[in-house]
């Protein structure tokens, strides 16, 4: 006997996105930081001072891959729920990333960042300088992947659903 099943839901086409640009910026200081090349270029220009930014686009199903070049620094990749806007830690002295709920990503060469904590086991250490990086949003099985392109090192995570509502947004810091 046969059946025939429904469609599935899950997609496995993986759509590369060309167009993704930052246009919400967070900082404590308005001249920390500048957005270039029409919002595609994320670029803290003062010392001191935790920046972050958001992502144009909203991400609720389907899988994405946003390609990322990181020159210097050792920034953070990765997505937030776009429902629940940043607030930077008083107890980790401004940061956007550490210790504030609905963040999942990586702190490049650094830890995996799962709910605003800090992962420090995570299994590959990325190098951060002149690098192209894809992040990969997995909305349909609930996951994030990050792969260094110039050394193929490679990381991913699961991410809790209950934490990081949908819509996603990329997240940058």
């Amino acid at each position: 006997m046969t059946h025939s099943l429904p469609p599935s839901t899950e997609s496995t086409i993986v759509k590369r996105v060309t167009d993704e640009k930052f246009v919400d910026v967070y900082t404590s200081n308005e001249e920390a930081a500048r957005l270039l090349e029409n919002g595609r270029t994320l670029v803290a220009v003062k010392a001191w001072f935790f920046v972050a930014a958001l992502g144009s686009h909203s991400y609720s199903s389907g899988i994405h891959c946003i390609r990322i070049r990181v020159d210097d620094g050792v920034p953070f990749l990765g997505i937030r729920s776009r429902s629940i806007p940043p607030v930077p830690s008083e107890f980790s002295g401004g940061s956007y990333c550490l210790e504030s709920v609905s963040t999942y990503g990586w702190e490049i060469s650094y830890a995996a960042i799962i709910n605003g904590h800090v992962h420090a086991n995570s299994e590959e250490i990325m190098e951060p300088d002149s690098a192209i990086y894809s992040l990969t949003l997995n909305c349909d099985q609930r996951r994030l992947s990050l792969v260094n392109e110039n050394t193929n090192e490679q990381s991913e995570m699961e991410v809790d659903i209950h934490q990081v509502p949908f819509p996603w947004c990329l997240f940058g810091a």
